[in-house]
């Protein structure tokens, strides 16, 4: 029930720290399911190296939140993505820095 209330939790978030939050609770959530019989040595190595990789991931998630936070100033997601400029782009799809290329917007067509 807790696994998959973070999971809705996490589906609707709109802001960033609700994001993080929801992610944990999956975490925890995902630890005690795959650790569940806790006898087997395969589960508890399993849940352990599970939960290893949602703290690892959430690290970065965090960074991200904070670097976004520091370029427009709020976490809500919707509000970011309505300010979101493109960069400059050169060629299809990669980042050059000394491109002088000016900003074009995105094609998805």
């Amino acid at each position: 029930l807790l696994f998959m209330g973070s999971m809705v939790g996490l589906a609707v978030a709109q802001d960033l720290i609700l994001v993080f939050v929801f992610r944990d609770l999956m975490a925890i959530a995902s630890y005690c399911l795959i650790g569940f019989d806790c006898h087997k040595e395969d589960s508890r190595a399993s849940a352990l190296m599970a939960l290893l990789v949602t703290r690892v991931t959430a690290v970065f998630l965090q960074l991200g939140a904070l670097i976004l936070y520091a370029a427009y100033g709020i976490f809500s997601i919707p509000d970011v993505a309505r300010r979101w400029e493109p960069t400059v782009w050169c060629g299809s799809q990669t980042s050059t820095p000394g491109c002088t290329r000016p900003a074009r917007r995105w094609s998805w067509a």
